[in-house]
């Protein structure tokens, strides 16, 4: 499949220990496993031999068993079957690479590079793990629109008298990305995470999205001003979120979040900023996890739909999904239908060729 041969993040690095783990990702069932020596290993999780699973196996020095005659794989695939020697058993290997804390593969010999995730004015907060009940597109559809925010969510963006007034700038202006500026009221918060952060309900919230395809995944760029001075609040928080299709009907969503580095010492003081916002960003997610887990049809096309203007988005970002993420071309009539002149009226209400110049990340 084509979306292999861009890199996924899919284990934490700590998770994989002794014991070799089986995962799925775009409906190929794989085996991850370390060596003796520390190396990670990814294969088809299956035996070229009998098509045991490989993943009930164990490992020994730099190969791992499989558990129904014994054969024995290297991180290469090359394998080795005990009571025939001669044979030159094979199973498809991927490569991978340990970083930012997580395990990443990708097909062989593709020549796709690994995202850069080091951000020198930001410190790692936490990262993140959650499966969804729900197809690819449906997931990046509920991360790439800010009008569910009132509705779904708790902690941050605007509220539900404000959506009238909320503006979202587009920018489709580069082929490999996209851009999407939200400006909103920042809605009322708890007492402690306004102590902790020194945010105040009534800022400016700025919501700077960037969408990639290779691989898919988002990056927030977020920050607030204070309502009356204009002047930038100290906290900013950064996350990027990774989606792999499980398989056609389940993501797995794999984040990192970065806060801004401090100013100053007190270090219980920031471990306790990152256990609250872990708490908060974990609550936000489950939320929009929710909602996909109970949307009533979840076909990924758009057909039949009555899109509004925050809607844009979703049809120009399934156009780059097809041609960079999935290498398939032009997205297809099933996949995108063409919106109605009501609809093209608001998108061109609601789009612009650049983003304000009044802030800059």
């Amino acid at each position: 499949m084509n979306e292999l041969n861009h890199w996924h993040p899919v284990l934490k690095s700590a998770a994989l220990r002794q014991k070799p783990i089986g995962i799925e990702l775009c409906g190929q069932e794989i085996v991850l496993f370390r060596t003796q020596s520390g190396k990670v290993g990814a294969l088809k999780d299956r035996c070229p031999h009998r098509r045991m699973r490989l993943s009930l196996g164990w490992v020994e020095a730099e190969q791992l068993v499989c558990p129904f005659h014994g054969w024995r794989y290297g991180c290469d695939g090359q394998g080795h079957s005990p009571s025939t020697p001669r044979l030159k058993p094979c199973a498809e290997q991927f490569e991978t690479a340990e970083r930012y804390g997580w395990i990443w593969l990708k097909a062989a010999k593709s020549e796709t590079s690994l995202p850069d995730l080091d951000f020198p004015d930001y410190h790692l907060a936490c990262s993140l793990e959650h499966r969804i009940q729900a197809p690819l597109e449906l997931v990046i559809d509920i991360f790439a629109e800010m009008e569910h925010a009132p509705t779904s969510h708790t902690f941050f963006g605007y509220g539900r008298s404000q959506v009238a007034d909320v503006e979202p700038r587009f920018d489709f202006s580069d082929p490999t990305t996209i851009k999407l500026l939200s400006i909103v009221p920042q809605r009322s918060l708890p007492w402690i995470f306004e102590k902790m952060f020194g945010i105040r309900g009534g800022d400016r919230f700025f919501n700077h999205l960037t969408m990639h395809f290779s691989p898919m995944y988002h990056t927030y760029e977020i920050y607030w001003e204070q309502q009356k001075t204009g002047q930038l609040r100290q906290e900013r928080l950064l996350s990027v979120f990774f989606f792999n299709p499980i398989n056609s009907d389940e993501t797995q969503c794999m984040s990192l979040h970065y806060l801004s580095k401090p100013q100053w010492g007190m270090p219980v003081f920031h471990l306790l900023q990152k256990h609250v916002l872990k708490y908060v960003l974990d609550h936000e997610v489950k939320r929009d996890k929710w909602v996909l887990e109970n949307i009533a049809d979840k076909q990924v096309d758009l057909q039949q739909l009555c899109l509004g203007r925050f809607d844009r988005i979703l049809i120009e970002y399934r156009k780059r999904l097809q041609r960079i993420y999935r290498g398939q071309g032009a997205v297809s009539s099933a996949t995108q239908s063409e919106p109605s002149k009501i609809t093209q009226a608001l998108y061109q209400l609601a789009s612009s060729s650049n983003f304000p110049k009044d802030r800059s990340i």
